[in-house]
């Protein structure tokens, strides 16, 4: 991940922005990033979708039955860790106003100073309702950077040498 997305998204989580909005089609790099930034920073990060419910990273098993984004919520709410909340295809429950309203609880509750908690919705298109655009800040994953480019295709070549499933030879 490309130090500077790794920095500008670090800088958000300590600003005490508690909701982040990452539009993308590449959900992958955002992990990477978030995961990135919460190593930098030391703490927790769980991750939520509807299929596995919110879980520890490293973790398998979720927290008991949150599938339902409601729960989810209210068990972000009630744990008492600082970490980033990664939330997979959320926005579009947040039109249920439930769950808008609890989102927006929930954020006034990580704003606290005390605490260094952010959720961090993962989407590859969103429109928020006009109640909570207002409380997340959008961040922009830009493109991979050339090294990034090069590292991935490093990582490839290596995988299919070691595989011995092709040959493979690049020049600059």
């Amino acid at each position: 991940m490309a130090p500077s997305a790794v920095h500008d998204l670090k800088t958000l989580v300590l600003s005490r922005h508690p909701g982040i909005l990452i539009e993308t089609h590449e959900p992958e790099r955002a992990e990477a990033l978030v995961r990135a930034v919460a190593g930098d920073l030391r703490i927790g990060r769980f991750e939520w979708s509807v299929t596995t419910g919110l879980r520890r990273d490293g973790d398998g098993n979720g927290v008991y039955q949150t599938t339902d984004p409601a729960r989810a919520l209210a068990a972000i709410a009630e744990l008492e860790v600082e970490a980033i909340f990664e939330l997979h295809d959320f926005s579009p429950y947040l039109d249920r106003p439930e769950l808008s309203r609890a989102f927006r609880d929930l954020l006034d509750r990580l704003s606290s100073p005390a605490r260094l908690s952010t959720v961090v919705l993962i989407d590859a298109r969103v429109q928020l309702p006009p109640e909570v655009e207002p409380c997340v800040v959008r961040y922009d994953l830009s493109f991979p950077t050339r090294d990034e480019y090069r590292q991935a295709i490093a990582a490839v070549v290596e995988s299919l040498r070691m595989n011995g499933r092709a040959a493979v030879e690049l020049d600059s």
